[in-house]
């Protein structure tokens, strides 16, 4: 769930419901109020979405010293929302995710964002409908010069539609002289013989809201970005008596609460507000940094307290991996990211209760159709059994055709398996899809532990699995049915 700041001096419960529906939203009713959340901290916001028009404010004496610039307080106020874009842009808020949302655009305006919205939806049939409607008062070379903008034989891109929808804006800013035009069109106009892009306008009594906030709330990296702060920030609730983490350390290796809330004040900040270009070299950094307390990890066992406490197997081995191999984690997405995330935080800390908790929940969206059903998982049983004996075959296989000293040592336990191909020359320890997938299997293969007889190496026939009921705890039973497909994509 994105957090957005919302500006808006009329501000009712029932505009809030009908335009935000459940969304989470921080609103400001004035100019003064505004900006101090401007310039407060806006790493607790992924959008902000602005009223051009501010006249209801207090006419304080803030607002008088900027009025001071204008021809009054009400000519300031009836286009401050300008004033707080660029205070936006001053502090580093991402351009892309500022939005106007007023009642004072045209119908031509709003058929234009129409028309980009079902681009971005994929609605080839609407668009066309769209354009034919707009363009059904040009001449006929207004119109050529509109189509031939998305006449290419490959097809348009988004560069096209956006030159599309400049090329309409024009051609209607034309049409009327200055006196005819409303706030937006005129602040759009000002802006564009500077050479500045206004934001885009969602028009009041449309859709065009929901739709354009949709299409941000599938952006994978502000759904981890917002998870993970709310996750950090929920850590610091978590201090002092329920800190587990040193029941892996040595005695005198122990973690001191400043340490853990450093280190979740680093993770906090480490991703930044402007989603960047090379999100990859990001991604290792982050695990990178997440995984370094677990370098102290010396001991990680079955506690009947705390059954998950296993999984800091997870981590440690993520931990040794990206030290030794840091290539495995070129080509990370934010799934794998909120996976490590997620388990990482539980077993660090005894947690009050069992619950998803609401970092939780908005991570697990990342999985998206990919989580099974919660009545499909539970008639499924999940393939342990084959996974374990796959990888030892496989390792068989390679410790045949790569004879040599440091083959690959073959183990009973699965994360002692996986990390003992770390430590060998086999070519395997270089493949990123298996060690991103084995990374998935081991919450399956910690807390499903292998039981035989003789805790024998080769006779496959003899194991079976602890059958662990993932029931027990409702984050287990979320997290197991999201990373389902990820831990056994051939099942």
């Amino acid at each position: 769930m994105l957090n957005i700041l919302w500006v808006e001096d009329e501000y009712t419960e029932q505009k809030q419901r009908q335009w935000f529906k459940d969304r989470c939203v921080a609103v400001e009713t004035s100019f003064d109020a505004a900006e101090k959340a401007i310039n407060s901290d806006l790493n607790k916001y992924d959008v902000v979405v602005l009223d051009i028009n501010l006249e209801n404010s207090e006419h304080s004496k803030n607002i008088k010293e900027y009025a001071k610039d204008y021809k009054s307080v009400h000519d300031f106020l009836e286009k401050c929302g300008m004033n707080l874009y660029f205070m936006l842009l001053e502090n580093g808020f991402p351009k892309e995710r500022i939005f106007f949302l007023t009642a004072n655009a045209n119908e031509t305006t709003s058929q234009i964002n129409n028309l980009r919205q079902a681009f971005d939806r994929g609605d080839d049939d609407k668009f066309l409908k769209i354009l034919i409607s707009i363009t059904s008062s040009f001449g006929d070379e207004e119109k050529k010069n509109a189509y031939e903008l998305i006449s290419h034989p490959d097809g348009y891109d988004e560069s096209d539609i956006n030159s599309l929808c400049d090329y309409l804006s024009a051609y209607f800013n034309k049409l009327n002289n200055s006196e005819g035009k409303n706030t937006y069109e005129i602040l759009r106009e000002t802006a564009n013989n500077c050479r500045i892009k206004v934001p885009e306008v969602w028009v009041k009594g449309t859709n065009q809201l929901d739709i354009g906030l949709k299409k941000l709330e599938e952006n994978k990296y502000l759904v981890l970005r917002r998870g993970v702060i709310e996750g950090c920030q929920y850590a610091t609730t978590l201090m002092k008596d329920n800190i587990y983490f040193n029941k892996y350390t040595l005695e005198n290796e122990s973690i001191q609460e400043e340490d853990i809330q450093n280190y979740f004040e680093i993770l906090k900040h480490l991703l930044p507000m402007r989603e960047p270009i090379d999100k990859w070299s990001l991604y290792k950094l982050f695990i990178r940094t997440l995984s370094h307390e677990w370098e102290a990890a010396k001991s990680i066992k079955i506690d009947k307290e705390k059954k998950d406490a296993v999984l800091a197997w997870v981590m440690r081995n993520t931990r040794h991996w990206i030290t030794h191999n840091s290539n495995l984690f070129t080509e990370v997405d934010e799934n794998l990211i909120a996976y490590l995330f997620i388990v990482n935080m539980r077993v660090m800390f005894n947690f009050n209760e069992d619950a998803v908790q609401d970092y939780e929940k908005t991570l697990l969206k990342l999985f998206g159709n990919e989580a099974l059903d919660e009545n499909e998982f539970l008639a499924k049983k999940a393939p342990v059994r084959d996974s374990y004996i796959e990888l030892k075959i496989l390792v068989k296989n390679d410790n045949k055709d790569n004879e040599s000293e440091q083959n690959i040592r073959d183990d009973y336990y699965f994360y002692k398996l996986t990390n003992n191909i770390q430590q060998s020359n086999s070519s395997l320890r270089h493949d990123k899809k298996l060690f991103i997938k084995l990374l998935y299997q081991t919450f399956w293969l910690t807390t499903s532990n292998p039981l035989s007889s003789t805790k024998g190496y080769d006779d496959l026939l003899d194991i079976r699995f602890y059958d662990f009921n993932y029931q027990s705890k409702a984050y287990l039973f979320q997290l197991a049915r999201h990373i389902y497909h990820r831990s056994f994509p051939e099942a």
